[in-house]
């Protein structure tokens, strides 16, 4: 989560197409930072796979897995709570995957953050 905001916070906006409510969502950013050679502009997503785990993949780099190997994903979505000043609202439900019934959890987090151009 603390990847996301920073980035987040760090973009000039948000790639509007993937602002996805559904269940897994995706969320793109436009940034000027660390960008490729030659390029005035990046991208950077945050995304689930079909194993249920969350990456960021930044424009011209392989995805890096965000999650570990016993986490799950089973919410991600965002959606904009001030389309004017792009604050984005993310939920995060994270379910730990053990053999052991009694240490099988779930952990929902939710947080918000705003582009600062």
């Amino acid at each position: 989560m603390r990847n996301m905001l920073y980035e987040i916070k760090m973009a000039n906006a948000v790639y509007n197409p993937t602002i996805i409510l559904n269940n897994p969502g995706q969320l793109s950013l436009k940034t000027e930072q660390n960008l490729p050679e030659d390029e005035q502009i990046t991208y950077i997503d945050f995304f689930v796979d079909n194993d249920n785990r969350l990456y960021l993949k930044k424009e011209g780099q392989s995805p890096q897995i965000l999650t570990s190997e016993n986490l799950k994903v089973s919410d991600f979505h965002c959606k904009y709570l001030s389309s004017a000043t792009e604050s984005i609202k993310i939920y995060l439900t994270l379910t730990y995957d053990s053999i052991n019934p009694e240490y099988q959890y779930s952990y929902q987090l939710t947080s918000s953050a705003s582009i600062r151009k």
